[in-house]
């Protein structure tokens, strides 16, 4: 969660979750990432197109678990009539390049505007 504009500082995961549901209203599509039937992640789609991911426990980290579920949620998106006409995109940190890989192979690409907090937009093409 260091990348993100107003992180918790390093939360529990009941913390987490407490703050990633009180981001949700927000959002056309939320969802608790499991891996082997356990919590370990969040993902969310807010109503102006933009996606986040996250992957609490670094141990999973470099597994693919992101990449999965950020392919099968475009797969979802693209179906629902509500996200259809979105400009979808992400905000990462220019350091996280973990997160811009991830993203990167599925579709998107840097617009090179500045989203915010020194974050970069990305899009999806």
């Amino acid at each position: 969660m260091q990348y993100l504009p107003t992180p918790p500082e390093r939360p529990t995961w009941e913390e987490h979750e407490e703050w990633f549901l009180k981001e949700m209203p927000k959002a056309h599509v939320y969802a608790v990432v499991a891996y082997k039937e356990r919590p370990v992640g969040t993902f969310h789609c807010n109503q102006d197109g933009e996606i986040g991911i996250i992957i609490g426990e670094k141990s999973l980290w470099g597994r693919g678990i992101a990449s999965d579920v950020l392919e099968a949620a475009l797969v979802g998106l693209k179906a629902l009539p509500a996200t259809q006409d979105l400009k979808l995109y992400a905000v990462i940190h220019p350091e996280n390049i973990a997160s811009q890989h991830v993203f990167a192979s599925n579709g998107f690409v840097k617009s090179g505007r500045e989203a915010r907090n020194g974050q970069e937009e990305w899009v999806l093409e």
